[in-house]
Formats: structure tokens, sequence, C-alpha cells
């Protein structure tokens, strides 16, 4: 096969793998620390030793748990030699193995970590991923209402969340690629200021004209 088959089936199989997760809501969802570990309700239920001690342990276990949109942006920034030169394969290996359901989490297989090129790529496309949902934001008043309890300051504490959860993801992500940039440029030296595979498209996604016709061999 030629080069533009070859990517044009790697597009093909980014597709078919994103319409499998495109409806599984925990492939899309990011878990971050409680802003207030110690809120409780105004009128909470006692608890005994043993659930508090396990309250406690849970709440020490949360972190900051992005794996599954990181693996979607892995999947998206994937090149054909990427894993080896074998990321078609990959993808093809990925459909099989994760079976025909659409409503489950074996619909889907995660991308795991491979090179440090890719998982610099995955992070750049997350902070763009994180970056366009805050522009959604423009205008945001980030003073809480008076009055707590009421539609308005629900609102706001939702809206507020999800500002707050996208800018923690943002920072993370861009520290880790910096991280890896800074890495691979020590080690690679003057290479690394030509090497495509450390390069993130400036433009954006692909072009709808060559991207639509795709749609057509699903």
């Amino acid at each position: 096969a030629n080069s533009n088959s070859s990517d044009e089936e790697l597009k093909l199989l980014k597709l078919r793998h994103l319409i499998r997760l495109a409806n599984y809501r925990d492939a899309w969802i990011v878990r971050i620390p409680p802003q207030f570990p110690n809120a409780r309700p105004l009128q909470a239920l006692p608890f005994n030793d043993e659930e508090q001690s396990n309250e406690k342990k849970e709440k020490a276990a949360v972190g900051v748990n992005a794996n599954r949109i990181v693996s979607i942006c892995r999947l998206l920034s994937l090149r054909e030699d990427d894993i080896g030169g074998n990321a078609i394969g990959y993808l093809r290996e990925g459909l099989t193995s994760s079976g025909s359901s659409k409503s489950s989490a074996k619909s889907f297989f995660l991308v795991e970590k491979h090179e440090d090129e890719l998982e610099y790529r995955s992070m750049m496309c997350v902070v763009r991923l994180c970056n366009v949902a805050l522009s959604r934001y423009v205008g945001y008043d980030n003073d809480a209402p008076e009055v707590v309890g009421s539609r308005v300051w629900n609102a706001w504490y939702i809206t507020n969340g999800e500002v707050r959860a996208l800018g923690i993801l943002l920072r993370i992500a861009a520290s880790e690629a910096n991280k890896l940039k800074s890495q691979y440029q020590s080690s690679e030296g003057s290479r690394a200021a030509t090497d495509t595979a450390m390069t993130v498209r400036a433009e954006g996604s692909c072009p709808l004209n060559y991207s639509l016709p795709l749609l057509d061999r699903l």
C-alpha cells in the first residue's frame, strides 16, 4: 500500500474506535480531588467508625485520574510510525479484541503509553482540548452567589467545578509535555529541533474535505 492509503486506513481505524467510545460517558470523565474535602451536608447521617475509616481511605486515594481522556488523545495523536511502526496493526487488533458491543467498557480499548514522542503529542492534545473547552467559559463570573443552595448558586457551583477541573488538567498536561520535550532535547541534541515526531499540528485538525470521504467507508 502507498503512504496515502496507509494514512487513510489509520484515520479510518481511529474513527471506528472513536465511534465505539463516543457515547461511553466514563471514557470522557476526569476525576479530580474535591475542592473542599472536609465539606459535609448540613444534616449528615451518622457514620460508624468503620464507615468513617473507609471514607477517609477513599478520600486519600482520590487524585487526578485522567487515564481515559489521555488514552483518547493518544488515539488522536497516533502516527503510522508510532508503536514501533505498527500503529495500524495495533488499532486493527484493538478493534478485534474490544468486540462489537457498543454499550460497555469492553467496546473499546485503552491506548497505552508507548514512545515518549507519542506521549508528548498526546499531552499537547490534552492541552488543546482543555483550551478549547475553557474558551466556552469566557465572561464566567468566579464570585460565588450569596444564597447558598439557590438555583443560581447551584449553577455557579457546577460551572466552577468544570472550570477548575479543566484548569487542573491543563496545567498537569502542559507540565508533563514540557518535561517530555526537555528530556527529548537533552537526549537528542540538535536533532530534536527538526524531528517531526515531536511536532504538533499548528493548524489543528485535518481539513474536512479530506476526512469526510472516510465516512462512506464505515
